[in-house]
């Protein structure tokens, strides 16, 4: 598998077009909010990183701001 690479943050921070997207995948992947040891099939649409988004855990959100 390819490896994802991180946004610039320039473009993380800015507050736009950052959309939560389901993924069809057999297996999640890694969320990429650091420190998070999690697996999601939700991917930002802008950044293309999976980022948890569950009523427990919002990597999404906390990856953004």
């Amino acid at each position: 598998a390819a490896r994802i690479q991180r946004p610039c943050s320039n473009s993380r921070y800015d507050g736009v077009d950052h959309w939560p997207e389901a993924r069809d995948q057999a297996v999640p992947s890694r969320c990429k909010y650091e420190g998070c040891r999690g697996r999601s099939r939700i991917f930002c649409k802008k950044c293309r990183v999976p980022l948890c988004l569950t009523k427990d855990r919002n990597c999404f959100y906390r990856f953004h701001v």
